[in-house]
């Protein structure tokens, strides 16, 4: 038996074995998965033994063109497929909804719209929530996190609430005896399941930016879809694949060129020793590993700032949305290049902006946004594209104190008290990205906007089976 070169994270084997009666020797190759386990096929008579210990959960088992070793490959292919699920499962994330059988109604992708089975028109209108699962120290942020779903149900008039998901709390630490962490999956299960019992819709999003780092997905995000495919392929979640998708320089600071970032971006490939998974694997194994259905957001490269670049470098798919975020809001002329995407008819959607006073932010403060935040808002609705505002925190979205800083991500201390989340603030004539403006923001202007054109998902969406 030969080791023959592959790719990093699979083994590569041939040999030669008898094929029957006839005394012909044929070559077999076999590729296999890190399993860190002996497979076996036997074809006529002829029985091969690979042992291998690669962790690539992309990995397929090819053996042999002989008709019986196809099909005990394919077994053996099932039987890893099945032990895989198996081994992600968490009960808790059912929310009530079977495991054993599709709903009746589904969200899909048809031409640029956001339908269920019946053909209604859902337009995604939400908030993006801050801190949460995305954070490190996960456990004390539940609290904020729960406020944030509470008031937006009360108050802000949504369909749907985005989440920006660490897949290293997911999948750093597994506990023993499953292939996650049990604890934060547990946590996540229930925020999932808030969501859904008030009627709304969850949009799971990878997000790396406060803990793993990496600027594109990895193998780990590979894991982190297979875990949301297994537990959530039968509710109305929908699968934003990775936050804001930024590898654009090597290790050591090189560009690496316009045309390189979108083949990494689409394809995948290696940069500085690190093997970057391309968002069409994702896509097709979301699908293909697990067959989960669920409408998926893809964000573009360059952390979704060149989404007008997107129509040479679209993914093969169905029920797939593409989503931008922080446009220039002083540019019309930006907002107008990605609304000709709409036109071509490619699903988009909004999925983070925000408006509010600072002095560090400037992709999400503009001097100019007491004119320019309604004309933007009011373009988008006459695209129907819908908008995922950034984030229920006092400051931002909801009412301050005058000087108040808005926070991201590991912060650890955002609000708790749900009530005082449904006021929103607002911004007043002479708005600016100054200390006198701190603490005003776009909150009363999204809560309007909402309330005149939210329209409520299915019911339907959320019944449970049996």
């Amino acid at each position: 038996m030969h080791q023959l070169p592959l790719e990093e994270g699979l083994l590569a084997c041939e040999t030669s074995a008898l094929m029957g009666g006839d005394g012909k020797v044929r070559r077999m190759r076999v590729v296999l998965p890190a399993v860190a386990t002996i497979v076996a096929a036997t074809t006529l008579g002829a029985t091969v033994t690979v042992a291998t210990a690669s962790t690539d959960p992309r990995a397929t088992t090819a053996v042999s063109t002989h008709p019986r070793a196809k099909a005990t490959a394919a077994r053996s292919r099932q039987r890893a497929r099945a032990a895989r699920a198996h081994s992600l499962i968490d009960p808790a994330a059912s929310c009530g909804v079977s495991r054993k059988r599709d709903p009746k109604d589904r969200l899909k992708v048809v031409g640029r719209r956001l339908k269920d089975t019946d053909g209604n028109v859902i337009v995604p209108e939400g908030i993006s929530i801050v801190g949460g699962p995305e954070e490190r120290d996960y456990a004390a942020a539940e609290a904020s996190t729960d406020a944030q779903i509470d008031a937006a149900h009360a108050a802000w008039h949504v369909n749907s609430l985005r989440l920006q998901v660490s897949e290293s709390d997911l999948l750093g630490q597994p506990t023993p005896g499953y292939g996650y962490d049990r604890p934060f999956a547990d946590y996540l299960s229930r925020i999932i399941c808030r969501i859904l019992s008030y009627h709304e819709i969850p949009i799971v999003n990878d997000n790396t930016w406060f803990t793993g780092g990496q600027p594109d997905p990895t193998s780990t995000t590979v894991a982190f879809w297979d875990y949301m495919s297994v537990n959530y392929r039968r509710s109305p979640v929908i699968f934003d694949l990775f936050n804001e998708p930024r590898l654009k320089r090597t290790r050591s600071g090189r560009p690496l060129g316009n045309a390189r970032i979108w083949r990494l971006w689409k394809r995948g490939g290696t940069v500085s020793g690190v093997h970057y998974i391309g968002m069409q694997s994702l896509v097709t194994d979301i699908r293909k590993r697990f067959h989960a259905g669920n409408v998926i957001w893809v964000e573009s490269a360059y952390e979704t700032s060149h989404t007008a670049d997107l129509p040479g470098h679209l993914l093969s798919g169905s029920n797939l949305m593409y989503s931008f975020h922080k446009l220039r809001l002083n540019e019309p002329a930006t907002w107008y290049a990605v609304g000709k995407l709409a036109a071509r008819g490619i699903a988009l959607v909004d999925g983070e902006w925000a408006q509010y006073a600072a002095l560090d932010r400037p992709w999400e403060c503009y001097g100019d946004a007491y004119t320019s935040a309604p004309a933007y808002l009011a373009y988008w609705k006459r695209e129907s594209v819908g908008i995922e505002a950034w984030s229920l925190q006092y400051g931002s979205l909801a009412q301050a104190e005058p000087g108040a800083v808005v926070h991201d991500g590991n912060y650890g201390d955002f609000p708790t008290d749900a009530a005082s989340l449904e006021v929103p603030n607002s911004m007043s004539s002479d708005y600016g990205c100054n200390a006198q403006s701190l603490g005003q923001g776009a909150g009363s202007l999204v809560m309007s906007y909402f309330k005149q054109n939210t329209a409520a998902a299915p019911r339907a969406l959320f019944a449970s089976g049996s």
